[in-house]
């Protein structure tokens, strides 16, 4: 290859809640993890889907819904 190839891999918590939630996600349905509503809230309209147990995260994870983008 190229030497000036670059090649990037990401690992951890926030990784692992992001597969979990598009796992969660239906056709058309993007679910938010709460640091990222936290970031985005001013921009968007998005709803409380409840609490939800993670596989891999000791405790319950508050999950949104996207509804609109302002």
């Amino acid at each position: 290859g190229a030497t000036r190839t670059m090649s990037y891999t990401v690992i951890g918590k926030g990784v692992n809640l992001a597969a979990r939630l598009c796992s969660q996600a239906k056709g058309g349905e993007i679910l938010l993890a709460p640091n990222t509503f936290l970031g985005v809230r001013e921009r968007v309209d998005a709803r409380v889907v409840g609490e939800s147990r993670i596989k891999g995260l000791s405790q319950p994870v508050w999950v949104y819904r996207l509804r609109e983008i302002f």
